[in-house]
């Protein structure tokens, strides 16, 4: 008798509880996406193009793109 009711109130406990998520964006997933990054500016630099202001448009983006990258990780620590 005393034990399933304990035991039903155990599971209506185990309803109620919400598992908490965090909020931060892991520090590998910065990493990699930091990593990403890296590797397209590295091949656009490397990349002929016929005309320069077309490269120098993709780099502004992705040099744009990291800096975002590294404030969202400031904000974390």
């Amino acid at each position: 008798m005393w034990g399933s009711h304990f035991e039903e109130k155990k599971a209506n406990i185990k309803k109620k509880v919400i598992p908490m998520e965090s909020t931060k964006t892991p520090k590998r997933v910065i990493k990699k996406r930091l990593k990403n990054i890296n590797k397209a500016i590295v091949e656009i630099a490397e990349m002929k193009f016929e005309n320069y202001e077309e490269k120098e448009e993709k780099l502004d983006a992705l040099v744009f793109l990291k800096n975002q990258i590294l404030t969202e990780a400031e904000d974390l620590l």
